[in-house]
Parts: C-alpha cells; structure tokens; sequence
C-alpha cells in the first residue's frame, strides 16, 4: 500500500513525534528500516504474539518498494490502518483545512459560512452564531483546531 504522503503531513506533530520514536525503537539496527524480525520482536516485547505468515502478510501489504522491511512513510501507513485514534486524526485534519480556505491554521466566520453555502447547508443566523460560538473555545472570533473538541 502506498504512503499517502497528504496523511502524512495531517498528523499532528506530537503523534509524529511519538510514531519516530515508536520506528526508533522497532528499528534496532538503525539502517531505517524495520524488518519482519524486528517488527515481530517488537510486538513479542509489547505482549503482542502475531505469528510469523501474519507478520509478513502485514510488511508485503504495507511495502511499497518490494524490499520485505518498511520504511518510516510505509510503517506510518501501517500504524494508521492498525490505529483507529490516527486515523482519525488524519480525516479530522483533511476535513479542518475543508473549511479553512486561506490554511492558516484558523477559522474564520466568513470561512464557515463560505463552506456551509458551497456545501448547499442553510442554517439561520441563530444557529450559525451557536454553532461558531461552540466551536471558538477561546471567543476570540477564530476556530482553531487546537481549541476546538476536534483536536
């Protein structure tokens, strides 16, 4: 399966940092890669017994370039399809930058409701400013999605 490198840069840089240590710690040699005995002792050291055909059955899925070992971009694709909170931070993201049109990292009431009119949503004046107000968690007139029940 082939990294989607758009998912890559939709996780948030801390669960990236915690997916480079997590490699790290799988890639015990240190060429960068993780291979199918690496991968197996590292879920053996986690409690996680996968027997050897289902190891390999995963890398080959996950392996692009045909080498039987992953990369950091295809074992982050691996991770994503094994963990459903990384996932979802991916479609969290893409859907973030849906409605912020100039991707500066907020929202703006013109960006929602820009949004919401390509998207054919009407919604009466009332309900957009609870919407937006339930969103903005700091009122500062922005959404962002560090504020937001979304992160």
């Amino acid at each position: 399966m082939e990294p989607d490198m758009d998912d890559m840069e939709n996780i948030s840089p801390e669960r990236m940092t915690e997916l480079k240590d997590c490699f790290r710690t799988f890639d015990r040699d240190g060429s960068g890669t993780i291979s199918m005995t690496e991968f197996q002792s590292a879920l053996m050291n986690n409690g996680i017994y996968v027997e050897d055909s289902e190891i390999k059955r995963l890398i080959m899925e996950f392996d692009d370039d045909g080498s039987l070992t992953l990369d950091f971009e295809e074992f982050v694709s691996l991770i994503a399809q094994l963990d459903p909170k990384i996932g979802q931070d991916i479609e969290i993201n893409k859907g973030f930058k849906l409605f912020d049109k100039d991707q500066d990292g907020y929202i703006t009431r013109y960006e929602v409701k820009f949004a919401l009119d390509r998207f054919g949503v009407k919604i009466s004046k009332e309900d957009f400013e609870f919407l937006f107000s339930c969103t903005d968690a700091n009122n500062d007139g922005l959404i962002s999605q560090e504020g937001t029940c979304l992160a």
